[in-house]
């Protein structure tokens, strides 16, 4: 019975060793459409189903809040969390943290139904600025607002919130917050870019495995085209830097 045992798991470590063996690598991304809509669909999902062919990664992506990404990264419950901001995350993340070296550049805009909401910086003064939950420490440091003056939630809800003005504004990314506003068909939203600095990443733990991670993800995005797989999302970075959101 011991020498079964003992070749079953001398199988077992040979066949770990073979080229084309999977290494599980588990994901915590927050919702950020068309980069992120779901575990399986979204322009990033795609660049690391690409990823996959590449290489002998399986990435197992889970959706939650950004803040819990960040909490499941620093335990070592999740390899890879995302979108990190790339070199602009808040000092004591960078305690257990590190980011991979890629990223697309976003937009951060505010959003309102009063355009005079929207001029200059009159938003810090709002009580009741939405913005996806785990965020507002990021969005609190960058934009020197009081971290209770924002009002976290589902980007979704937020963005009714807006319309139905039980919030002042809305403060995100611009092609999440847009695409979740045509996809509500939700008319009369007026934006405004308030920063074009942060650039979306991901960000793996300091330990060993994942400064081996974070070498491994960027030789394989060297080899991704990106162009293609981003073309779309550039669409929502180049538009006017304010305007009404189209439905």
């Amino acid at each position: 019975m011991k020498s079964f045992k003992m070749i079953v798991l001398a199988w077992i470590a040979f066949l770990m060793i073979q080229p084309g063996f999977a290494e599980e690598i588990k994901v915590g991304f927050e919702p950020l459409p068309p980069l992120i809509i779901d575990k399986d669909n979204g322009f990033t999902i795609q660049m690391l189903k690409d990823i996959e062919k590449k290489t002998d990664l399986k990435f197992i992506i889970t959706i939650m809040p950004y803040n819990r990404a960040k909490y499941l990264l620093k335990t070592g419950e999740i390899d890879l969390a995302g979108h990190t901001p790339y070199q602009m995350e808040t000092p004591d993340f960078y305690e257990y943290a590190v980011d991979v070296d890629w990223h697309v550049t976003t937009k951060i805009d505010i959003y309102g139904t009063k355009l005079e909401d929207l001029v200059g910086e009159t938003y810090k003064s709002f009580k009741k600025i939405g913005t996806p939950r785990g965020n507002e420490d990021f969005f609190s440091e960058m934009f020197a607002i009081p971290k209770e003056n924002f009002y976290v939630g589902e980007l979704g809800n937020l963005v009714k919130m807006v319309q139905a003005k039980r919030i002042d504004v809305l403060l995100f990314e611009r092609s999440a917050s847009m695409s979740t506003i045509q996809k509500l068909n939700i008319s009369n939203i007026n934006y405004k870019m308030i920063d074009d600095s942060v650039k979306a990443s991901f960000a793996v733990n300091k330990n060993s495995n994942g400064i081996r991670l974070k070498a491994l993800l960027e030789n394989a995005i060297k080899m991704i085209d990106q162009k293609s797989i981003f073309k779309d999302f550039f669409r929502y970075t180049q538009l006017p830097d304010q305007g009404t959101v189209t439905p």
